[in-house]
């Protein structure tokens, strides 16, 4: 499990972000788990307004690049760009919203065992 979790989340990579420090690291992390990023991105994307979706995303990729969660910025950065256009992508939501929610669990996995 530790094998596909660190796929999603870079631990050692973030620590490092951080000077090496892992308390601030998990005290990140749990502001992470904390937002509800994925509803507010499915609400601005459900009722059309794809110019606050891409701040959304923006928000999201910028935790996810700063906290070294690798697969969520791969993710979530083709979509930014596509409602940046004012276009939706079912597909890239899709990805987005399986890898924010892999990113949570693992997230919250990693500040259980801190």
């Amino acid at each position: 499990m530790a094998i596909e979790r660190d796929l999603y989340i870079d631990v050692e990579d973030g620590k490092q972000r951080l000077l090496g420090n892992l308390g601030l690291y998990i005290k990140m992390l749990k502001k992470f788990t904390d937002k509800p990023n994925l509803t507010e991105l499915a609400d601005a994307i459900d009722s059309l307004d794809y110019q606050t979706a891409a701040l959304i995303a923006h928000t999201i990729k910028g935790i996810a690049a700063n906290l070294s969660f690798k697969d969520l910025y791969s993710k979530i950065q083709p979509l930014e760009t596509k409602l940046k256009e004012g276009e939706m992508d079912e597909a890239l939501f899709a990805q987005a919203k399986e890898s924010l929610e892999k990113t949570l669990k693992y997230a919250e996995e990693i500040i259980s065992e801190n």
